[in-house]
């Protein structure tokens, strides 16, 4: 009998004797799947391919969720609620703001490119959360599903192929964020100071599909009108939540991002107000002690 640990290590060498011993395997894989593609047969179970070149991502039921099949016990939602609270006291004892922010799925927002007969029924998760938090008006909550619905005449908002949204969505729900966070209004740049311009990006349910790499083009793109010199990475790959740090000079204070792959492009518009932005994720009890060290450290040059 084989256990788990058996087959991850068997999986990936069957992978590799397949591809040793039966002659361009790897590229008819690929052209398999792009046929699929082009004949909109379903590829894979976690990509829902959509109208006019339109991809979406399904798993964890993530369309089930939108059409509001897939409710979440109310234990689950006592518990995010609880979590949320704790963070928020957590902030609260060292003189800092929480501010809690919801970013829609590409489902939510644009369902008019889901395959046609998708109709939801009852209240999806985030539904559930916002009625939730609603009972708890101590915590700050920025729900971005109607920030982003009245504002899709800027133009397209999330990535055709990729499951995230693209810098002129992220900006969107940001700065109402910040004003919650208490960031002054005058310190936050407007809009008009990028340029929007098209770009090209590497969706991630393309890669999902494997149908060999056809960027996306036209993506909108914020370019900054002003110098962005002094700007500067860093990728933590030893540490268990810090995922990436910003630094820029003569910028002054602080943020802490506790978020997960969508809080990604905030990062760079966040480099160009705050001194220094760090972005963590997946928060665990385990890591109170990092995050109230951080808060500890960044929080006071703020002001």
């Amino acid at each position: 009998m084989l256990l788990v640990d058996d087959w991850e290590k068997v999986v990936p060498g069957l992978e590799a004797y397949l591809a040793d011993h039966m002659g361009l395997r790897p590229w008819i894989v690929t052209a398999g799947h792009r046929l699929r593609y082009a004949m909109k047969a379903p590829v894979t179970h976690d990509v829902v391919l959509g109208k006019q070149g339109w991809l979406f991502y399904d798993g964890a039921d993530e369309i089930e969720q939108w059409l509001g099949l897939r409710p979440l016990p109310a234990a689950q939602i006592d518990a995010i609620v609880i979590e949320l609270a704790r963070l928020d006291r957590l902030a609260r004892a060292h003189g800092a703001k929480f501010v809690f922010v919801i970013a829609p799925n590409k489902s939510t927002v644009y369902p008019e490119y889901l395959p046609d007969g998708l109709h939801p029924i009852g209240p999806t998760p985030a539904d559930q959360l916002i009625a939730a938090l609603a009972r708890r008006p101590e915590i700050s909550v920025v729900d971005g599903r109607p920030l982003i619905a009245r504002s899709k005449s800027w133009g397209q908002l999330y990535f055709r192929t990729d499951t995230h949204w693209n810098e002129l969505g992220a900006f969107i729900v940001l700065q109402p964020a910040l004003g919650r966070a208490g960031i002054d209004a005058g310190r936050l740049r407007p809009i008009d100071d990028y340029r929007i311009e098209p770009g090209i990006r590497q969706g991630d349910l393309q890669m999902f599909l494997n149908v060999g790499l056809q960027p996306e083009r036209d993506v909108p793109t914020l370019v900054a009108r002003f110098d962005r010199q002094g700007l500067s990475w860093k990728h933590y790959d030893g540490d268990a939540i810090t995922s990436d740090i910003i630094t820029r000079t003569p910028a002054t204070g602080t943020l802490l991002v506790i978020g997960d792959s969508f809080s990604i492009l905030w990062l760079r518009v966040l480099s160009d107000i705050f001194g220094r932005v760090v972005r963590v994720t997946k928060p665990t009890f385990k890591h109170d002690e990092l995050i109230e060290r951080e808060i500890r450290y960044w929080w006071p040059a703020a002001g």
